[in-house]
């Protein structure tokens, strides 16, 4: 049987640091909103390396898309504690 899924990187992470919300751009890169770290990281999704890192300014992103006209505008949402 064959498939179409493959994996195409992997991280370790003890509950901190937690991939959540991706995105692809046209370039096929993944665009991964890292839970606890105030990044999103971008893997190249050919070689699963990490191409790039973003610091957003807030601890916890929880997810990532594009928009804009040209669709070259990265979004990122966060998630925040309960007063």
């Amino acid at each position: 049987s064959s498939s179409s899924h493959r994996l195409v990187h992997q991280t370790e992470t003890k509950h901190a640091n937690v991939p959540d919300g991706m995105a692809l751009d046209d370039a096929g890169n993944l665009w991964v909103a890292v839970g606890e770290s105030g990044l999103v990281r971008c893997v190249d999704g050919s070689s699963g390396a990490v191409v790039r890192e973003v610091e957003v300014g807030y601890s916890r992103p929880t997810s990532c898309n594009f928009g804009g006209k040209g669709m070259d505008v990265l979004f990122v949402t966060s998630r925040v504690d309960k007063a």
